[in-house]
Parts: C-alpha cells; sequence; structure tokens
C-alpha cells in the first residue's frame, strides 16, 4: 500500500475562500459539489471555487455553526447547525414544521435509515427521528442513556446506534434501547463517532480511550500502545477500497491497515492534527475536515515523490542515478547524497567523507563503481563503503564537476564548470579545453554514439564531436536552435535529442537540427533532462513541469508530415510535490530499469511510471451555476426564464464538478442564436457578452479532463431576452407608417417649396432681362457716340484728320477705277488756335 505522504495532497484555508478553518461536516451530493460545514458557515466547492450560505445572505440558515450534512435518498440536502435543522433541494431552500421543532437545539448527527426515516442526533436533545413530517423524540424515558450525541448510525440490519457523550454507546431495536458502557468492555463511554464497516463489524471513536471494534458482542480496543496515534478517536471513515480512516484529536489522520496502524500528522504535512471530519468523493478523493487547519485532500495521482519526510537528505534534488544494485542514489544541493536501497534511506554528508554536499552529477564503472561530482569539491569514487576523492590537486582540471561519463573503453570522462572536459584513465587525468578545439569550457552533457564518437554539449559553445582525436563543432551557425546545451540523448534510431535554454527542444539527425519550440506545441522552450520511456515518448523536465511528447509525432515534424505537436504536461496535481524541476547537469533525470522516470525537483525527486498511467475516459460532469443579464442573477430554476428589456449585458458562470486535476480541466462555450463558433475558454469558468440584442438564445457549455476526453453533452440553459418597445415590430410598424407619412408631408413641402422657387426664378428671370435690355441699349448709343469721335473733332465739329484720311483712301482708289481726276481744296485754318486761345473757346466755338 502507498504511503499515505505518497498521496496528491492539497489543502485549502480561509485564504482560498473557505468561510473558517474549522471543518465539521462534509458531503458530496448527487450533482457532484462537495459541500463543507464550518463554524462560520456552509460552502458548496467545485475543486476551484467557494460559494458561501449563511445566516446573512440565507433565511432559512439559523445558525453560522454547521454541525452535520447528510444528502438523503430524494437528493435533499439536510444541515443541522447549531440552531436547528434546514434544508437544500435542486437550488431552493426548504422551509418546513418539522425543522422548526428542532430550531432550539444542535444537530450534531444526521443518519438516513433504509425505511426512510431521519435520526437527528442532538447535544442535549437526545434523539429524534423526522417521519413523514412529524418529529419523534427519544430521551432518557425512552431508555436512551445520555441526551448529548455526537453520533447516530444504522446498521445493515436496521439497528440505530447512538453514540453518546458520557452514556457510553446505545442500540435502538424494535424501539427499545441497549446500552454498553465501560462495564460491558468499551473502552470509554464518551463516544465521538460510530461506523459500520463492509464486513459488518462495528467501530467506535471514543473521547480518550482509543478505538473500538465491536464484533460477535464483543469489544476490542486499539490505542497508542497499538500504534494509534492518538487516543482521541474524533472521526471514523471506511473508504471504497475498504481502508478504515481514523480522525483524531490531536494525533491527526490514521490509516488502518489490518494488524497496523500508520499516522499522517502535521510533521508529513496535514495542515492540522485534529480532524474532525472524513469523507470521500466519487473519484476516490479523501476529504479530511480539521479543526482549524481547513480543509484536506488526498488523492492517488500519476507522480510520487520521494522528499525529507520520507528520509531524503534533502529536499532541493539536484542529481540521480540507479546503480547496477538497483539502488537509487539522490544528489541535493547542499544537503548531500542520499541512497534508496530496500526501503531503506541511507545519507552521505561531509561528515562521511563526501568531499561536498552539491552533488551535481552521478554515474557508475564497468567494475561497480559510483561517481559523484560535486560543485566544489571535485570528484568521488564510492565503492565497497571506502570513498576516494580526486580534485585539482590529482590532475583534475576543475572542482566544480557537472557531467560524468564512462566510455565503451573503460574511460571516465568529466566534464566541469569552467576547466573544460577531462579523460580520466589508469589514474591519469588528461585535459581538453578551448586550447584543444572544445568549442566552450562549461561542459554540460557528454554521450557516446555507435561508432565510439564522444559527443559533448557545453553551455555557451554549442555541441562538440570530438573523433580521431579531432573536434568538430556545431553552433547555431549550423542550424542549432541556442548555443546553451543543458543534456544529450542519443535514441537508438542514432536521432540525438539536445535540451537548450530557451531555444527549446533539437532533434539531430543526418546532419541536420530541427528545433521544437512552445511555438510548434512544446509545452516549454527550457527543458532540462530527456528521457524515454518504453512506450515511445520523451520525458522532459523543466522550471514548470514534466512533460511527454510522442515521439512519432516530433519524428513527423522533422520530416515535414505535421506542423504542431502535442505537450502533456504534469504537475502538483498530478504528485508532485514541486512543479519546478533542477536541471543543468549531466544527472538531471534518469529512467529505471523497471521503467520509471525519476526526476530531480525543489522538493524531492518526482517518480512517473509510464506503463501504469491509465487514460482518465471520464467526461468531466459540466454545470451552468449562474446567468447574471444586467447585473440581476437569473432564477434558473424556472420553467421558462424571460428577462425584461435591458442592456443585453450577459455572465455565465459555469464549472465542471470534477476533482480529478480540476485545474487542468477545460472549457469552450457557444451562445447559439448569436455565436457562430464555439469560444475555446481553456480553463476559464465564466463567460461574458455585451449588448446582446433581443431574442431567443440558449448558452452551451462542454468541458474534458486533462486526458482531453470531452462531455460531448454539456450543459445548456435556454433564455429569452426581451425587447424595450421601441425594439418591437409594432414600433418599428409605427415607425415605418410614421415615416412614410412625413416622407409624404415632406414631398408636398418640397414641391410646393420647388413651384414657389420656379416663380421667383422666372421673376428674377424677367428682371434681369430687363435690366439687361436696358443695359444694351446703353451700351449701343455709347458705341454710337464713341464711333462719331472717332472721326469728327470734338471741339469743332469739322472731320478730324482720320475722316479726311478714310475719305481720300475712298476717293483715291474710286478715281483709280474710273480713270477720273481727284481735286483737294484747302481751307486756311492755321489762326484757329491762335483765335481760341485769345477769345477763349466759347467764342471760339461759336
Amino acid at each position: 500500500m502507498k504511503p499515505v505522504t505518497q498521496y496528491v495532497q492539497e489543502i485549502w484555508q480561509a485564504k482560498e475562500g473557505l468561510p473558517q478553518n474549522s471543518v465539521q461536516a462534509i458531503v458530496q451530493t448527487g450533482d457532484g459539489y462537495v459541500w463543507l460545514g464550518t463554524q462560520d458557515g456552509l460552502a458548496r466547492f467545485d475543486g476551484v471555487r467557494f460559494t458561501v450560505f449563511n445566516k446573512e445572505n440565507t433565511a432559512q440558515i439559523k445558525h453560522n455553526s454547521i454541525r452535520s450534512l447528510r444528502e438523503t435518498s430524494d437528493g435533499c440536502l439536510w444541515i443541522g447547525t447549531h440552531a436547528g435543522l434546514c434544508r437544500y433541494k435542486n437550488g431552493e431552500w426548504i422551509s418546513d414544521g418539522a425543522s422548526e421543532g428542532l430550531a432550539s437545539e444542535s444537530v450534531t448527527s444526521i443518519c438516513e435509515a433504509a425505511d426512510g426515516r431521519l435520526w437527528i442526533g442532538t447535544w442535549g436533545g437526545g434523539l429524534v427521528c423526522l417521519e413523514n413530517g412529524s418529529l419523534k423524540r427519544y430521551a432518557a424515558a425512552e431508555g436512551l442513556s445520555n441526551d448529548f450525541i455526537l453520533a447516530v448510525h444504522e446498521d445493515r440490519t436496521g439497528n440505530i446506534w447512538v453514540g453518546t457523550y458520557g452514556g457510553g454507546l446505545n442500540r435502538l431495536k424494535d424501539e427499545q434501547f441497549t446500552v454498553y458502557t465501560t462495564e460491558d468492555g468499551l473502552s470509554h463511554d464518551r463516544i465521538c463517532s460510530v461506523i459500520e464497516d463492509r464486513t459488518g463489524n462495528i467501530w467506535i471513536g471514543t473521547r480518550s480511550g482509543g478505538l473500538n471494534l465491536f464484533r460477535d458482542g464483543r469489544f476490542t480496543t486499539y490505542t497508542t500502545k497499538d500504534g494509534l496515534s492518538n487516543d482521541s478517536v474524533w472521526s471514523l471513515f471506511e473508504d471504497a477500497a475498504g481502508v478504515l480512516w481514523i480522525g483524531t484529536y490531536g494525533g491527526g489522520l490514521n490509516r488502518f491497515e489490518g494488524t497496523r496502524f500508520t499516522a499522517f500528522t502535521a510533521a508529513q504535512g496535514l495542515s492540522d492534527d485534529f480532524v474532525w471530519s472524513i469523507n470521500e468523493d466519487r473519484e476516490g478523493g479523501l476529504w479530511i475536515g480539521t479543526g482549524s487547519g481547513g480543509l484536506n485532500r488526498l488523492q492517488d495521482g500519476k507522480f510520487i515523490a520521494y522528499t525529507t519526510r520520507d528520509g531524503l537528505v534533502h529536499d532541493v534534488a539536484w542529481s540521480l542515478f540507479e546503480d547496477a544494485e538497483d539502488n537509487l542514489w539522490i544528489g541535493t544541493r547542499g544537503g548531500g547524497l542520499s541512497r534508496y536501497a530496500g526501503g531503506e534511506w541511507t545519507s552521505f554528508t561531509t561528515e562521511n567523507n563526501l568531499p561536498n554536499n552539491f552533488v551535481e552529477a552521478i554515474y557508475g564503472d564497468a567494475e561497480g563503481a559510483v561517481w559523484f561530482g560535486t560543485d566544489g569539491g571535485g570528484l568521488s569514487r564510492f565503492k565497497n563503503g571506502e570513498w576516494l576523492n580526486f580534485t585539482t590537486e590529482q590532475g583534475l582540471s576543475h572542482n566544480a564537476v557537472s557531467a560524468i561519463f564512462c566510455d565503451r573503453q573503460g574511460a571516465l570522462w568529466v566534464g566541469t564548470k569552467g576547466g573544460g572536459l577531462n579523460r580520466f584513465k589508469d589514474g591519469i587525468f588528461t585535459r581538453y579545453t578551448t586550447a584543444d578545439g572544445l568549442s566552450n569550457d562549461i561542459v554540460r552533457a557528454i554521450c557516446e554514439d555507435a561508432e565510439g564518437n564522444l559527443w559533448v554539449g557545453t553551455y555557451g559553445g554549442g555541441l562538440n564531436r570530438f573523433a580521431g582525436g579531432e573536434w568538430t563543432n556545431y553552433t547555431t551557425r549550423d542550424g542549432l536552435s541556442d548555443n546553451h546545451l543543458y543534456s544529450i540523448y542519443l535514441d537508438e534510431e542514432k536521432a540525438m535529442w539536445i535540451c537548450t535554454k530557451g531555444g527549446g527542444l533539437n532533434r539531430f539527425k543526418d546532419g541536420k537540427f530541427t528545433a521544437y519550440t512552445t511555438a510548434d506545441g512544446l509545452f516549454h522552450d527550457t527543458p532540462y533532462k530527456a528521457l524515454e520511456d518504453f512506450q515511445g515518448n520523451l520525458w522532459l523536465s523543466s522550471t514548470k513541469g514534466v512533460f511527454c511528447v510522442s515521439k512519432q509525432e516530433l519524428n513527423e515534424f522533422a520530416d515535414g508530415k505535421r506542423t504542431k505537436i502535442t505537450s502533456k504536461a504534469f504537475d502538483t496535481e498530478d504528485g508532485m510535490k514541486s512543479a519546478e524541476c533542477n536541471g543543468g547537469t549531466q544527472s538531471a533525470g534518469v529512467r529505471l530499469r523497471d521503467g520509471r522516470l525519476c526526476f530531480p525537483t525543489i522538493k524531492g525527486a518526482a517518480i512517473v511510471n509510464p506503463g501504469d498511467l491509465k487514460v482518465n475516459h471520464s467526461p468531466p460532469p459540466v454545470v451552468v451555476e449562474k446567468v447574471i443579464v444586467d447585473k440581476r442573477e437569473i432564477d434558473l430554476n424556472s420553467q421558462k426564464i424571460v428577462v425584461p428589456p435591458g442592456e443585453g449585458d450577459l455572465e455565465f458562470q459555469y464549472t465542471s464538478l470534477s476533482f480529478r486535476s480540476p485545474g487542468k480541466i477545460q472549457f469552450k462555450y457557444k451562445l447559439e442564436g448569436y455565436d457562430r463558433e464555439w469560444t475555446d475558454a481553456a480553463t476559464r469558468r465564466a463567460a461574458f457578452y455585451t449588448k446582446v440584442p433581443p431574442g431567443e438564445y440558449r448558452f452551451l457549455v462542454t468541458a474534458c479532463n486533462g486526458d482531453g476526453v470531452w462531455n460531448e453533452t454539456g450543459a445548456s440553459v435556454s433564455f429569452t431576452l426581451q425587447p424595450h418597445f421601441y425594439q418591437t415590430k409594432s414600433f418599428y410598424s409605427l415607425c415605418a407608417a410614421a415615416a412614410g407619412g412625413v416622407a409624404i408631408a415632406a414631398y408636398k413641402r418640397r414641391v410646393s417649396q420647388m413651384k414657389t422657387r420656379e416663380e421667383e426664378l422666372v421673376e428674377l428671370v424677367e428682371k434681369r432681362t430687363a435690366q439687361l435690355a436696358e443695359s444694351n441699349r446703353s451700351l449701343a448709343e455709347a458705341n454710337r457716340a464713341l464711333q462719331q469721335l472717332s472721326v469728327v473733332d470734338s471741339l469743332t465739329g469739322i472731320a478730324n484728320r482720320r475722316r479726311f484720311d478714310e475719305v481720300l483712301e475712298t476717293e483715291w482708289r474710286r478715281a483709280m477705277r474710273s480713270g477720273a481726276f481727284l481735286s483737294l481744296i484747302l481751307i486756311d485754318v492755321d489762326f484757329f488756335k491762335a483765335y481760341n486761345d485769345f477769345y477763349g473757346h466759347q467764342t471760339g466755338d461759336a
């Protein structure tokens, strides 16, 4: 059976949304929600977020201390509070007279009998039976040994077992009580819990008397003397596998494995050692409510992790190696070295001859020796329980060792951080540095191909091949995506897989590099180490977790047969104690002989067995929790949802009720009547729309689990958005009619305006025509006057020289044509100007 510390553990407290850190009751209802009763309200949990109900927001809850929870066969959730009982069904809170009858009492336990009756244990009010809406009380007068009850349980034969706090154990059969106390072999009369296991045994948890088993009329007691962590047993639960879990008051959680107890306490990671309540969900998750540490969940994961709680010397694991005897060696950063052999841990530090507690490289040679490279302490060999150390004093080029490899000829190759590469053979170190052709003196990885060529990965100088005593360098100039290499892996198909800093994964085959990055579907661009499983996948570590990629997909991508690859990532939800892996050294991961893969992280060594991984074929259930329209929440229980006129701003809150890796559940949604395509929401659990017009719509949402299995049905909600009056057809018809009337009036007005304008234009034209005629007449008169002035002197009225020339020219031509004589008579006017000047122009003109 897997150690409890190896389960995937999650913790939720008030800072994550839990109303209060005392979880007194836990139940999973048929719809998939987990309900939690705390001292400050009731919480409904979907694996990601809490919805809180209390007396401040729910009138039916009379007290915020929720002591007990039970879902009955009719789907009703009964809630026992410090002030009575209430119930919840199909999204509605229900009040009835029977519940009111318990209003003044603290309800500590609720049990539904096979016949449908509800048995209710109270603190001080005895036992109450609710049947057909009426209450019947059992107290001392009816034979009950004590009225202070913490546990009520019905066994397979119909007996009602009642655990009282001071009165021992009571069994009700045929309306008669049988009382068992310490006088009958019970270890203590203060009973905190009672259950029946699958074989019919009755288990009783007591306040200080340990655990009791009642079988065949006899009690058997288990206490701390038998391995129980604490003698106050507050809660009991049997899981689906038949394992009994015991919650104690001060000793944490115990698992009973038939003959022995295993404790899981605060020292191992439980949030609090007072375990108040325990339950199991339908996916096998174990839920643990604590007194002051909130809620814990334990779940079987894909990974296990070895940490200091399991025996590892230090949590920051740095290097890994499996020796010839199947022992696992784990080098840590600062804590030394651990060896896991046969279920036992052995630690090695500087106190027992390890030269340095920073162990970055581990490798084994053919002679059974294990070699260790330290960061500052040089190289060490461990064989037959003895250590032999090598430093620069013995010829090593540098004391910071990051890679170790043993070739087929038995030579040990040692890569250093700044001192290049060393070959150790027959007690002699031979150095290879940049002066000898190595591209960079920081060596991160070493391997050998089938031809015996040595390949060396450097941090800053790319890839090197050493063959026949010659170095060949491969860098970004040759197609490598980045020159800073973390590790190299050579597979059986002679393909070399190279992990780089920021350049993703590279494949080097047939002299050609192919790079894979996040743009192509790789999960992370800085993988530290690549390991191949037996199923044909490459597993790579990174600071964000471990991920695997199909090697077939990688090769098809390199061959141009596909444009994307698919990565499947694993993190703390899968069992890793931390998703942050360590790398940059030769030994940052190892495949064990049984096929398991091991990676170093900042919280121990994470181990996965790819051959054991099973696809979760169960589609995650989906539910629409809320619809908010224009900031008002809509009642989803209505048969027909009709939303009054508004702005059309919509919000849909949905979720998936799967608790197995809930953070990896992906969603997509669509608003039918509005969206043409589905919207990929990734892990977001809400959808938003603005300004959606009136109409009939259907919101659909579906989800897929971490293994890519989709819920094909999903969830949906249909609704109608009513229009404002101005958005209705009637309004549009009125608008159309009004628009028609306006158009006719506008037309008539336009015609009238055009006619008036036409008349104005005609009048204007006539006026302008008259003005033009007058202008033409005046112009003609002016032209005649100008013509006269051009040939007659304005003072004398006698024809001027121009007129004389014109007449002379005309007469001359006529004389020429007729051959007649031309006579010219001249008149003396020489003294005319002088006459005017002397007598004045008026006299001269006269």
